[in-house]
């Protein structure tokens, strides 16, 4: 299993099989920054299909030019422990990913994951 957050707060536990939204992922705070999307942008982010570059571009009108990602080991937190199965010795790897554009950041995924079930795989072109 691996959770999902969302301003720190946890939208969806993913599974070997299935992606389990938390309730009321729907219901999203006032100031949220989906706020401003048109419906068809709104509907496609909040879907459960996955989603390309070229779907955010679409959603935000704007030209997506980089990440920026963060992965780094850390104890788990008792939630962690729970839903991951792990005991408070085995370290859990947290990641982050920012989506660039040409103005403000679009998007941010944060997971936290088994760190004995967690692979990065990374092409780097000059």
């Amino acid at each position: 299993m691996t959770l999902i957050t969302y301003r720190r707060q946890i939208v969806a536990i993913a599974g070997a099989d299935r992606l389990y939204l938390a309730p009321a992922i729907d219901e999203l705070p006032d100031g949220d920054s989906l706020d401003g999307l048109h419906t068809d942008a709104r509907t496609l982010l909040l879907g459960l299909d996955m989603l390309t570059d070229d779907d955010l571009e679409h959603a935000y009108r704007r030209r997506i030019v980089g990440y920026h990602e963060t992965i780094r080991a850390r104890p788990p937190t008792a939630a962690d422990q729970s839903s991951l199965s792990v005991t408070p010795s085995e370290p859990v790897l947290a990641m982050t990913r920012l989506t660039r554009t040409t103005t403000d950041p679009v998007a941010e995924l944060s997971f936290i994951a088994r760190s004995d079930r967690f692979e990065v795989d990374y092409l780097l072109e000059p």
